[in-house]
């Protein structure tokens, strides 16, 4: 497994590589196209930060994730965001042979809308968008 630190939301994230990718040179620049498709939903307007986290998965093992934080102020409020943790699949945001699974980026992207739209809702049903505890 490979941690790496993206720029300039400073985002650590790990991400396991196949050996085949190492021998060949190349882990360097699957690891940047990582970084970069991290940076890409960071700078979307959605997330407020986000970090690299693993889950097991429904035989038992761990796969990397990608958890990024939300964030919703409805209009007119003066308080503090509604905020949702998003898991996103490393592999939505690997984006190259052998690890992307089916939608990449755009995949990606489709999880954080999602929880977007969960807190523009939550925000809607809620008086003045306070939530109610």
């Amino acid at each position: 497994m490979f941690t790496i630190q993206t720029h300039p939301s400073e985002v650590v994230a790990g991400l396991t590589l196949p050996q085949s990718f190492v021998d060949a040179g190349t882990a360097a620049g699957k690891l940047q196209t990582y970084a970069n498709n991290i940076e890409a939903v960071m700078a979307g307007g959605k997330v407020s930060g986000a970090s690299g986290s693993q889950i097991l998965d429904q035989n038992g093992l761990l796969k990397d994730y990608v958890d990024f934080t939300v964030s919703y102020t409805p209009p007119g409020s003066s308080g503090l965001p509604l905020t949702i943790e998003s898991d996103v699949p490393s592999s939505y945001l690997a984006a190259f042979g052998g690890l992307t699974e089916a939608g990449g980026l755009a995949a990606a992207n489709v999880v954080i809308d999602a929880s977007y739209q969960q807190l523009v809702g939550l925000a809607g049903s809620t008086s003045g968008g306070d939530v109610a505890e």
